[in-house]
């Protein structure tokens, strides 16, 4: 990876403006690229600095006779912003998130880097402006994520699960490196600015809206035809499929407990980049029933549901350790990031009938249950029972 080329490419792609002689408005809606092989072409890479180091346009159209390098609304960036919101399919909304989660990840840029994209928030700045002053088109990405995140997914395939994940993985990388921001760059003055910053982002908002509305669509699917009898055997397979058996170190204390978990960064949406069935389109997407749409709901709201308890324990991590008010020297330096280990909880491992079974006589745990198999000691004609017997 050539870095310089990776930025200058960011810069035409991603960045807010764009050099007046990369684009040309036709009827006033198409845009249609400018460039014929002339010598101009080498114009562009001082015009995407020029940019990028935010000079005036002036000074941008300076470097050129025709002054064609003036800045311009990237028509490139709001195509991308249109693909993220879902606005063309989610076949295309994937690599859309691959793109740009890959950008995110890439060692080609550090912070400042993405904070000069406007693909991160310059939060130094909106901590010194009013609100009402400020505006950063770094807000441009995470409202496109809102976006879909807020849109109703309502039919299973496997190109909506495989966008839905993607959206994910992308939100808390975008997060991620929010927060990254939030501690390094602008100092964090306080904690009710941290605070803020989390309860207000378009993206918490975006998880919380989603994993409330695949559970709502799961538990409207409960009451479908062909569903009713089989929703919380469905429930039990995807607690079952997503939760795998560890032995893990309770309180770093030497004490081994088997536990059951999740990674979430085995939904990493870079881990698709190199999947050619992503631009090809081979997924087998097969009409959805509403068994099918109900495994869907279920999955989804128990993957939203780990998503939205990761940002609750990074924000309770950053809350205590930077105290009542003012943050520490030592917890400026560090880097905090999201446990990406899911572990469940009492409440799934009951319902998923994956906790230790209990000794005969002991109490058991039936939350989640409306139905209960019964079946007497012994031989039922022995004993008189019969089909028509009521207990």
């Amino acid at each position: 990876e050539y870095a310089p080329f990776l930025r200058m490419l960011a810069v035409a792609i991603l960045h807010p403006d764009s050099p007046k002689a990369w684009s040309k408005c036709g009827n006033g809606s198409t845009q249609q690229m400018m460039m014929n092989g002339s010598d101009d072409d080498y114009m562009m890479t001082p015009a995407l600095n020029a940019i990028v180091q935010e000079e005036s346009d002036k000074s941008a159209a300076a470097r050129s006779n025709d002054g064609n390098n003036q800045a311009v609304p990237n028509p490139f960036r709001r195509e991308i912003l249109t693909l993220l919101q879902g606005g063309k399919g989610d076949w295309r909304f994937i690599p859309t998130c691959i793109l740009l989660e890959s950008i995110l990840n890439s060692e080609a840029f550090d912070l400042n880097a993405l904070v000069s994209l406007h693909v991160i928030p310059d939060l130094a700045s909106k901590q010194e402006q009013q609100q009402e002053e400020y505006h950063d088109h770094a807000a441009d990405w995470s409202n496109a994520i809102n976006v879909y995140l807020c849109d109703k997914h309502n039919h299973a395939s496997a190109t909506s699960t495989l966008a839905l994940e993607c959206a994910g993985s992308l939100t808390l990388s975008m997060l991620s490196h929010i927060v990254d921001s939030c501690m390094k760059k602008s100092g964090i003055k306080d904690v009710k600015f941290f605070h803020d910053m989390l309860h207000d982002s378009p993206l918490v908002q975006g998880l919380g809206i989603a994993q409330s509305f695949f559970a709502t669509q799961a538990k409207k699917l409960q009451g479908a035809a062909g569903v009713t009898e089989h929703f919380l055997d469905l429930i039990e397979l995807a607690i079952r499929n997503r939760y795998n058996a560890k032995m893990i170190d309770i309180a770093s204390g030497g004490t081994m407990k088997k536990t059951f978990v999740c990674s979430l960064s085995k939904f990493d949406g870079t881990l698709q980049g190199g999947n050619p069935e992503i631009l090809v389109r081979k997924f087998n997407d097969v009409s959805s029933n509403d068994v099918e749409d109900a495994r869907f709901a279920i999955r989804m709201a128990l993957h939203y549901r780990a998503l939205g308890k990761t940002v609750e324990n990074l924000h309770s991590e950053l809350t205590s350790a930077l105290g009542p008010s003012v943050a520490s020297p030592r917890w400026m330096e560090d880097q905090f990031q999201f446990d990406m280990m899911d572990i469940a909880d009492d409440l799934l491992l009951t319902i998923g009938g994956l906790k230790e079974k209990p000794a005969v006589g002991t109490d058991l745990d039936l939350r989640g249950r409306n139905t209960f198999r019964f079946t007497p000691a012994g031989s039922t004609k022995s004993r008189g029972f019969d089909s028509s017997t009521r207990s």
